[in-house]
């Protein structure tokens, strides 16, 4: 008739579990997931930072190179952890991969939010970190965003932000 459905079954196919202690959905690993020609980035925005001043939900992306058949290298895993890190940050939510580079973010760091860049051409990733001028509580900067193709431009989405009665 006029709608067709079409159902595939998925036969061959490879899968990658996180060598952290915790269950997979317990670090919401794989919440978001972007991918280019080279890398695999997947969030785990619950992942337990190692460093005691981060610790509990500070989130975490986990960086893998792919082979030439896109098969993630399992021993090519870089976790990605914010320098200025703290608990509740989520970081990792969500997450793209534009060119060179990766971006991400914590939408509950600081209370407003931050958006981070990594390079992937850079051994140590060099990252930038952007913040609202005049960011509240509350703001969720970072909670969505999207980059033209060729890098030049990064749009950024906020939620909650309070709005200012003037009289």
């Amino acid at each position: 008739g006029k709608y067709m459905k079409a159902v595939t079954t998925v036969t061959d196919y490879s899968y990658l579990v996180p060598n952290s202690g915790g269950y997979m959905s317990d670090l919401s690993f794989g919440q978001n997931i972007a991918v280019s020609d080279s890398y695999m980035a997947i969030s785990v925005i619950r992942h337990d930072s190692s460093d005691s001043n981060k610790s509990e939900n500070s989130g975490a992306v986990y960086l893998y190179s792919l082979d030439s058949s896109g098969v993630p290298i399992k021993s090519s895993l870089k976790v990605i952890t914010p320098t200025d890190g703290s608990p509740g940050d989520l970081f990792g939510d969500p997450v793209k991969i534009v060119g060179s580079s990766l971006v991400t973010s914590s939408p509950f760091s600081s209370g407003a939010g931050k958006v981070y860049i990594y390079d992937l051409e850079d051994p140590g990733l060099g990252e930038t970190i952007i913040s609202p001028q005049s960011g509240r509580s509350r703001d969720r900067f970072g909670c969505s965003f999207d980059m033209t193709e060729d890098g030049q431009f990064l749009f950024v989405g906020a939620l909650d932000r309070k709005s200012t009665r003037l009289n």
